[in-house]
């Protein structure tokens, strides 16, 4: 079987590889964290002009007319470069708009300077209820919230869920900052009373959850297969008694294995984007590439840090940047282990989809 991409997905890698790289270098991203704001506004700018934050939006409502397949393949290139923009949050809300038939609303966050904070969790952490269109309570960790235009968030509405757009410059809304495990901002955001706009019901706020898991998954491909080029290149000039550390057996057999990770993640992350570009539903793929990306993102960036020594913990050496990503992509949206109890209930309401 053939895996390459695609002329027009190649030339797409490469121009986002490039952009991300010329911005994201360890000198700039260590200016950006020193200065309380890891967001890269130029960067957000150049990625902006050049059509990338619109990948995944049809070309009539101003997108580039490319697919979510597309735009996973980007956030490979933001994992690789651990870019300090909210690529993920701000495209899949752009997309969610489009799928709500928000259209008004699209056309003008596709033109903001800002973006867009997306949050899919209905867990505790999430105490949003709506009452007469207005949302009122505290929902905590809302990816790139401070600064935001505006803000995707499911709030109960009677004895379900609903999705619900809530613009960030209001009275009634106040974002307390909070940090990401990978320095990234996040927020927790107080509602009183606040303005909101229903963009749909339990279904909408799935294909959602569903987008923001795959696209997590994609950043994490990238992650770990950078975590490898940098621990390969490191053994193969750094010596021990004398020798080259990369032609040690263990070292070579556990980067071995670690590659044979990354690989397995990207099928994996590649699969469930090309599933969710055709179909609007795809759980049991979406969960099983999380519990993937959670497993695999632990143990390659163990891997990488074991074989590295000290330096790999080193805050002046970029390892360390891709460790804490890794973790922060392990935990988003949800985790390993409420992933596998996702499928777990998935399989036991269709047998079928585990039948040989």
């Amino acid at each position: 079987m053939d895996f390459g991409l695609q002329e027009t997905e190649r030339e797409l890698c490469d121009l986002a590889e490039s952009m991300l790289r010329d911005f994201s270098t360890p000198e700039r991203l260590l200016k950006l964290e020193e200065s309380g704001l890891r967001v890269d506004r130029e960067l957000w700018v150049a990625l902006k002009e050049a059509g990338i934050t619109t990948i995944g939006i049809d070309a009539e409502h101003g997108g580039t007319g490319l697919g979510f397949g597309e735009a996973c393949l980007v956030l490979e290139q933001a994992g690789r470069t651990v870019a300090a923009v909210p690529l993920l949050t701000h495209g899949i809300a752009l997309q969610t708009l489009q799928r709500a038939g928000a259209l008004e609303e699209l056309r003008r966050f596709i033109v903001a300077e800002g973006w867009l904070a997306a949050s899919a969790r209905t867990d505790r952490g999430n105490g949003l209820q709506e009452a007469s269109g207005r949302l009122t309570g505290t929902v905590s960790a809302v990816p790139y919230a401070p600064e935001s235009e505006a803000f995707l968030l499911p709030a109960r509405a009677g004895g379900g869920w609903n999705l619900y757009l809530v613009p960030a410059r209001q009275p009634s809304v106040r974002i307390e900052g909070q940090l990401g495990t990978d320095q990234s901002p996040m927020g927790q955001l107080t509602l009183e009373g606040a303005q909101a706009l229903k963009l749909g019901d339990a279904m909408l706020l799935g294909w959602l959850r569903q987008r923001l898991i795959a696209g997590s998954c994609a950043i994490q491909s990238g992650v770990v297969e950078e975590a490898i080029k940098l621990t390969t290149a490191y053994v193969s000039e750094h010596e021990a008694f004398g020798v080259k550390v990369g032609t040690f057996q263990a070292v070579s057999q556990r980067m071995a294995d670690a590659y044979i990770d990354s690989m397995a993640l990207q099928l994996m992350s590649r699969h469930v984007a090309s599933l969710l570009a055709a179909q609007n539903d795809a759980v049991a793929d979406v969960m099983a590439a999380k519990m993937l990306a959670g497993d695999v993102g632990h143990r390659v960036l163990a891997s990488c840090q074991h074989v590295h020594g000290g330096v790999g913990h080193d805050r002046g050496y970029p390892l360390w940047r891709y460790a804490v990503a890794a973790k922060q992509n392990e935990l988003a949206v949800t985790s390993s282990s409420e992933a596998a109890a996702a499928l777990g209930a998935v399989i036991a309401a269709q047998p079928a989809l585990v039948a040989l």
